[in-house]
């Protein structure tokens, strides 16, 4: 009789009770008694797999600190897709499939132009699969959703040959601070810039298109580098030399997350990404607490909600109440130079923030937030060891995580 039940105490490890045998029975006139213990799952079977190294219960370990995703000096990631250091065959064997991206639409594959490899987009809007539910347009992601602040710079050549339905649809996208993304679309990403085959931008935030330019007498028979970076709540994209838009978003910021890439069902070529960081090493998040983790404190009155949709970070959400009498705070220490609170608010609250005993803001205000997204963001903290009390002073709070920066 096999068990998975949890830690018997606080010392205990957390697997110390995964995939045990618990005890062995014998039918007594063809039947057994099982006992299955609260919050447990058992299994009961008549083959003796114990000692079998399949079956019996091995922690499994990365071999590796999950580090932020980073190369080396400022750039936290770079692909000419040469892949020079490996074996002759080894995009073949992988079917021309490029290193840490993934398709969300569309395929992306690496093929060979003038001698050099380049990232193709290869699905046009002839071969375009209908399926029953929705589609949509080519686009894939890579990175890292610890990354804050950095600039994007793609090499793109335009197909100008492919035939197509839209006569807007022939463009390149580029997306920054994705965090979550069920549909599978350039857009999930909350800043997209455009650049069309006509020249016409597009600066788009949460669906919605906010600003507008236009570059002229772009050529589409030479390589285009294309730049959409974002730094705290500033906003820029330019192609080539030409510095196109320049966006402050003042309205429910974000301030993290991944890169997203994406084309029309055109054959566009992709020759070089290039992602660097922006300013120091200390605003890359360099650890993430989840709402019910340990080393999070809480006091007065709180409601811890789990099982809930895989947009929340282990599917959980913590709600303080202010409460006069009995304050609620949640409290934590850290080493960096600024922290965020994660978790969409369902209404407006305010907040009390203490830094190191001393009142940071009396009366913070968390902005709207979203799934997985910042609604607070503070930093300019001297680097080193804080000590934090939230308290919520008005409202009813939301908190999905704590993210560390620094």
């Amino acid at each position: 009789m096999w068990e998975s039940i949890g830690p018997k105490t606080a010392g205990d490890a957390y697997d110390s009770g995964l995939k045990r045998v618990r005890e062995t029975v014998q039918p007594i006139d063809g039947q057994v008694t099982i006992l299955v213990s609260p919050h447990s799952i058992v299994t009961v079977t008549t083959l003796d797999l114990k000692d079998d190294p399949e079956v019996a219960y091995q922690r499994l370990e990365a071999p590796h600190r999950d580090a932020v995703l980073q190369g080396t000096g400022d750039t936290l990631y770079t692909d000419d897709f040469s892949y020079a250091d490996y074996s002759d065959d080894y995009l073949a064997a992988r079917g021309g499939t490029p290193r840490y991206t993934t398709d969300q639409g569309g395929a992306f594959e690496v093929v060979q132009e003038n001698g050099q490899n380049v990232l193709q987009q290869m699905i046009s809007e002839k071969y375009r699969a209908l399926d029953w539910e929705y589609s949509y347009a080519p686009n894939l992601t890579f990175g890292d959703d610890r990354w804050t602040n950095y600039a994007v710079t793609v090499a793109v050549k335009f197909d100008d040959h492919t035939w197509q339905n839209a006569p807007t649809g022939n463009y390149f996208g580029i997306g920054l601070r994705e965090l979550t993304d069920v549909k599978g679309r350039l857009e999930s990403a909350p800043y997209v810039f455009k650049l069309f085959t006509d020249g016409s931008c597009q600066l788009i935030k949460n669906d919605q298109i906010v600003a507008l330019t236009y570059m002229d007498n772009l050529d589409l028979g030479i390589v285009h580098r294309i730049t959409f970076q974002a730094v705290g709540n500033q906003l820029s994209a330019g192609v080539d030399d030409h510095k196109l838009i320049d966006y402050a978003d003042t309205d429910n910021p974000r301030f993290s997350g991944r890169v997203k890439l994406g084309s029309g069902y055109f054959h566009t070529r992709i020759s070089q990404i290039d992602v660097k960081q922006i300013g120091s090493q200390s605003a890359l998040i360099h650890d993430r607490l989840d709402n019910l983790d340990d080393r999070l404190t809480y006091t007065g009155n709180w409601h811890h909600v789990c099982g809930l949709g895989n947009t929340k970070w282990n599917r959980t959400l913590s709600y303080g109440v202010a409460d006069s009498k009995t304050p609620s705070s949640v409290i934590f220490d850290f080493s960096g130079t600024g922290f965020s609170l994660i978790g969409q608010q369902d209404a407006p609250t305010t907040l009390q923030i203490t830094v190191d005993g001393e009142v940071h803001d009396w009366n913070y205000q968390p902005q709207h937030g979203s799934d997985r997204g910042e609604n607070a963001h503070i930093t300019g903290l001297p680097a080193g060891k804080h000590h934090v009390m939230v308290t919520v002073t008005g409202g009813k709070f939301a908190l999905d995580a704590v993210d560390f920066i620094g």
